[in-house]
């Protein structure tokens, strides 16, 4: 019985994940491992709107205000112009990836932060305090180039 619920769950999931609207197909993002992969999500807890960028191996986001032109970015029909700049309170980071945020554009704002990788995906679901909805830039690198 537990191997039918099994069964029915992977194919339900199967079934949203390629009925998905996203911009370059949820068949193509589920096929990718999410190692490779940051998910910005617009409220705490991976609530909200999201955009996510896989592709490169270095992905240089100098304005969230202009991120859904970059052409790592992947997000969900109808999310096409949407400022993203300021509006980030949690983030998925695979553990191929390391992440480095400024609170202003073009890398500045002070000392950016970084979130480095801890073995498995890391998952953060508040950002560290002050960094909330302040996210106006980011790069992000494999993890052995951190921070460059």
């Amino acid at each position: 019985m537990k191997n039918l619920f099994l069964i029915f769950s992977v194919a339900a999931l199967f079934l949203f994940i390629s009925g998905s609207t996203d911009k370059n197909s949820y068949s193509s993002y589920s096929e990718l491992s999410s190692a490779d992969m940051v998910v910005f999500h617009e409220h705490t807890n991976y609530g909200g709107k999201q955009i996510r960028f896989y592709g490169a191996s270095d992905i240089d986001i100098p304005k969230f205000s202009e991120a859904t032109n970059n052409k790592n970015a992947h997000y969900d029909s109808g999310q096409e112009s949407y400022n993203w700049n300021d509006k980030i309170s949690s983030i998925m980071i695979g553990k191929n990836k390391c992440l480095t945020v400024w609170k202003d554009t073009n890398y500045g704002g002070g000392d950016p932060y970084t979130f480095k990788p801890s073995g498995s995906d890391k998952h953060v679901y508040r950002l560290p305090s002050g960094w909330g909805d302040k996210i106006s830039s980011a790069k992000i690198r494999p993890v052995d180039n951190c921070a460059k």
